[in-house]
């Protein structure tokens, strides 16, 4: 990769195709907040950036907008392809005959919108990309936007309404866009990927297991802190597993945020369940340990109220693990019948998980089929549609 500088050595107001030449700012100002490096926020966006940077088109330039001293800067020096650096705040190089966009990498973050969306982003000539992951902040404001938040947060949605495009990461979020913001369809397009190239099928790092405390069959859960996540629900279901299914089987759930009072609630929940000796909580993991993780276990479980994509239902079906997941959209489009259940009963859960765990033949032909249903997530196969439509979306005729 290049040094952590704005500057890149294509400067052709054209590509050899006759495209415009283009350069793409992406603002990671909210994206890089401890809560979102490793969700599904900075997952998501990180996998774009990747993408992008191993373009070979020669009138495209990216370059990422963010503080300093953040984790980020250490993340980009892992980037195999170039990628321009810009202390936040700070004006890109204008070239003439280029066009210049700032994708808005998360808007719904506690921060002054200024620092977000910097003041020369806004200038008329700069075009305006946001991604919009879900609406679920909107629906549900007492738990995202409570007391002194409500107002400045609601507000953000205004800048998807402004934006010359929107990257909506599933056609239900799209769906909900337009639906309860107004957005113009036109503008609004899906970007359905997320996927990035470590999960695929391969062998199990068993020495990443052994340092977490993780014995190869569990039953794997990736969560956070959000209610949402349901993540009391699927410890009382696991709980109402017959004995003999559930075995030795441990059930693993990793947090992103994780403290002691979320630890001590989720361990005493399982306590009370009767299956305290069997459960295991670890914080956030490295991409390697979340890699084994999938491919050891014997059920990924995603049973969340609510999602804008459910990255770790395509990213456990990439390593052909089989999945149980939520009866709801989006995951419903992407997961079989079979092995989705409703997330607010405890016996949906408890009767699709115990069917799963008793059929060795049935998760085999999950583990066969899996990678090439989300085949299409991967990033490496949306590279060129994604500058297809910054160029599309960005053009001044849009």
């Amino acid at each position: 990769m290049v040094p952590l500088t704005e500057t890149r050595s294509r400067s052709d107001s054209t590509t050899q195709t006759g495209n415009t030449a283009l350069h793409v700012v992406v603002g990671l100002e909210g994206v890089q907040l401890q809560a979102n490096l490793s969700r599904g926020i900075g997952r998501w966006t990180f996998g774009m950036i990747r993408a992008l940077a191993a373009s070979s088109d020669p009138g495209f330039r990216v370059s990422i907008s963010a503080t300093a001293d953040s984790a980020v800067a250490d993340w980009v020096r892992t980037i195999d392809g170039e990628v321009g650096w810009l202390d936040s705040g700070v004006a890109p190089e204008m070239r003439p005959g280029e066009t210049t966009i700032f994708h808005l990498g998360s808007a719904m973050e506690d921060r002054p919108i200024y620092t977000l969306w910097p003041r020369w982003a806004r200038e008329p000539e700069v075009r305006l990309i946001t991604t919009l992951y879900d609406m679920i902040p909107m629906r549900q404001p007492d738990e995202y936007f409570g007391g002194r938040l409500r107002i400045p947060m609601m507000a953000r949605y205004e800048a998807h309404r402004h934006a010359d495009g929107v990257f909506a990461i599933s056609a239900h979020a799209r769906a909900d866009g337009v639906r309860m913001l107004g957005l113009d369809p036109e503008r609004v397009r899906v970007v359905a990927a997320g996927l990035d190239d470590q999960f695929v099928p391969g062998p199990v790092a068993q020495e990443l297991l052994a340092r977490v405390g993780v014995r190869p069959g569990s039953i794997f859960s990736v969560g956070n802190v959000d209610s949402r996540k349901n993540l009391s629900t699927l410890i009382e279901a696991f709980a109402q597993v017959p004995s003999d299914v559930r075995a030795d089987r441990q059930l693993v759930i990793t947090l992103s945020q994780l403290d002691e009072s979320r630890r001590s609630d989720l361990t005493e929940r399982a306590r009370a369940a009767g299956v305290g000796d069997s459960f295991h909580v670890l914080g956030r993991v490295d991409d390697a340990t979340l890699t084994a993780l999938y491919r050891s276990c014997d059920v990924c479980v995603f049973v969340s109220l609510s999602e804008g994509l459910g990255l770790p239902v395509i990213e456990a079906m990439g390593c052909g693990t089989a999945i149980l997941a939520s009866d709801i959209e989006p995951m419903a489009s992407i997961v079989p019948a079979m092995h989705r259940a409703d997330p607010r009963s405890v016996a949906s859960i408890a009767e699709r998980l115990t069917w799963l765990l008793d059929n060795d033949e049935q998760r085999l032909l999950s583990a066969r089929s899996g990678p090439s249903k989300v085949e299409g997530f991967r990033w490496s196969h949306r590279r060129e549609s994604l500058l297809w439509l910054y160029r599309t979306l960005g053009s001044r005729d849009s």
